[in-house]
């Protein structure tokens, strides 16, 4: 028998063997809280080890052996006590190997290449006429030069340096500079090619396979894409709305601290108070382990009393939900709220690491419970519902690049965290994860980067001001069709009414002086100034009040200038929330 304890479930009733043979007397029959306590008190750290990680979620199969973690296992860290039967090894994970989300397919435009970054390397995504994706190496074998910031020409990508031209596949197609009798074979070599990857479009999202191996598009084709989706109408007997269309934003720091983020949910009513959250209505989370830390990812669940959503805000009912929270190798995070009344909601992310310090993430949320937003006759414009996720995700901006340039600095990295509580077992398990399958680093989604670039990336960090962290225009709206198209309309209506403004204040001026009015300026026109002195003289009543015209059309004017300065002055703060909007927490 092992030193340690050897558990054996057996039905509901619990059996446990141990060296010491008054501890099954003790606990046979018991439920697992209650043998929990029992430990406790009898001092037995090893056996209660057994009992902290959750073991209604994680139960052995009739007649099957467990053996206890060691006696100086962490306690408080359920994550590290809940995965494979025998203790585990570090595992290599191939990041290259894998699918990731690049770009938006509805917002993405197709007359022009487009830079992206995966990984730390840098590629170059375009389209055919024929409405065919191709993602390549973006560097031109000629001079390296950026085929992103050339132009797509007769079905091919352009060098914009000296015009050579690459087909979808990565070959040449022509090199200006060759002699006729020489072209074929220049063309042909295979130092005058680019490297092509595997691209596929699913859930309207654009997919590439950043692995340069010979046999890609062999094992790309077999590999499964996006295994999380979005919910499917009807299954279930469920219908699902949704007001926000894909929404993808650029997060300037790593894979790591975002995954650190998103599985605590713990953080949202105070990082995203009166946004999505409210710091005044907490409870505690107690967060359970439904699939412990595997190659695949982790599963955890938890209770929460969340107010209730009512179609003109939240309410103080409250509105009790079992959320399901995953993480699913490589870059998906789900949210599953299960509330209790029958009705869901999901929120599905996409991280895709783009290079050192940074990352994007491609998100949408559905509910089988329509909104006031649902509701409308007409539908909203996708940049509001963009603004509204710009806004949720700046809460905790400063505050997550503070600890991401912070761990580096101390002498035990991450693990200088303290997690006490069950609200932090998604954490401990992504950092596990991260232990097992990556070494420990955060290097492993950014391999592809240089190591300049690699070595370059904290300091920079460091640098980035409040300005630069919450960067609205280059993280999102100018990649964003909908957004760069509302910020350049509310740009226009904000000079236009301006202008507006500035003639309307004259004409109110002048009328106000008797040298403007409609009357007026009429009769000068054609009868001469004595016509036009009658005419500013007539007088409008309004029961027992008699004011002269050119005071009522001075009156019209400066209401209407008003009126303009107002809409300049709302079309330019919403136009400024498109590029940067200050987060004071203390004013919140």
């Amino acid at each position: 028998m092992n030193k340690f304890a050897t558990m054996q479930c057996q039905n509901r009733g619990k059996a446990l063997h141990h060296p010491n043979s008054s501890v099954p007397q003790l606990l046979r029959g018991s439920r697992p809280r209650q043998v929990y306590s029992k430990l406790k008190q009898l001092g037995k750290p090893s056996l209660v080890q057994t009992f902290v990680a959750a073991p209604q979620e994680v139960r052995p199969s009739e007649g099957e052996t467990v053996q206890a973690p060691p006696q100086n296992q962490d306690v408080h860290n359920p994550a590290l006590l809940t995965n494979e039967r025998a203790a585990s090894k570090k595992q290599p994970f191939t990041w290259t190997k894998q699918w990731y989300p690049v770009a938006v397919v509805a917002d993405t435009d197709t007359s022009r290449p487009h830079a992206v970054r995966m990984l730390g390397g840098k590629y170059v995504l375009w389209c055919d006429s024929k409405g065919e994706w191709h993602c390549q190496q973006d560097r031109c074998p000629h001079r390296l030069a950026p085929l992103s910031e050339g132009k797509i020409e007769a079905d091919t990508l352009q060098c914009s340096y000296h015009g050579w031209r690459f087909r979808g596949d990565g070959t040449c197609a022509a090199i200006p500079q060759a002699p006729p009798a020489l072209h074929d074979t220049m063309t042909a070599s295979p130092r005058s090619c680019v490297t092509s990857f595997p691209v596929s479009i699913k859930h309207g999202l654009i997919w590439v396979w950043p692995d340069n191996s010979p046999d890609r598009f062999v094992v790309a084709a077999g590999h499964e894409l996006a295994p999380e989706a979005p919910p499917e109408q009807g299954k279930d007997g469920l219908t699902w709305y949704t007001f926000l269309p894909w929404f993808a934003r650029l997060f300037p720091y790593s894979m790591d601290t975002l995954f650190d983020n998103t599985l605590d949910p713990s953080h949202v009513p105070w990082s995203h108070h009166s946004v999505i959250g409210d710091r005044t209505k907490v409870t505690p989370i107690q967060m359970e382990i439904l699939e412990p830390v595997s190659p695949k990812g982790l599963k955890t669940s938890y209770f929460t009393l969340n107010r209730e959503a009512t179609a003109t805000g939240l309410s103080d009912k409250p509105d009790p939900a079992t959320v399901h929270l995953q993480f699913r190798a490589p870059n998906t995070l789900v949210y599953d709220t299960y509330r209790h009344d029958g009705t869901r909601t999901k929120l599905l992310a996409y991280v895709t690491p783009t290079k050192p310090g940074e990352c994007m993430v491609i998100a949408q949320t559905w509910d089988t419970r329509p909104t006031l937003l649902d509701k409308l006759p007409l539908p909203i414009p996708p940049w509001y519902a963009h603004q509204i996720f710009l806004k949720a995700a700046d809460g905790d901006m400063v505050l997550l690049k503070e600890q991401e340039v912070t761990v580096p600095e101390l002498p035990k990295g991450w693990r200088e965290f303290h997690m006490p509580t069950r609200a932090d077992v998604g954490v401990r398990m992504w950092r596990e994860w991260l232990e097992r399958y990556t070494n420990g680093t955060s290097s492993g989604p950014y391999q592809l980067a240089s190591a300049a670039e690699q070595q370059q990336a904290p300091l920079e960090a460091r640098k980035m001001t409040k300005e630069q962290l919450l960067d609205r225009f280059n993280q999102h709206v100018k990649h964003c069709p909908h957004c760069s198209g509302a910020l350049n309309t509310f740009k226009a209506s904000t000079w236009v009414a301006g202008v507006a403004a500035a003639v309307f204040a004259q004409l109110s001026l002048l009328s106000a002086l008797k040298l403007a009015g409609p009357a007026a300026a009429a009769a000068a026109a054609t009868a001469g100034s004595a016509a036009a002195n009658a005419a500013t003289a007539a007088t409008l009543s309004l029961g027992p009040l008699s004011l002269p015209l050119h005071v009522v059309w001075a009156a019209v004017f400066a209401v209407a200038s008003a009126a303009c300065i107002k809409l300049a002055l709302a079309s330019n703060n919403t136009a400024r929330a498109f590029v940067f909007e200050d987060y004071v927490h203390a004013h919140i």
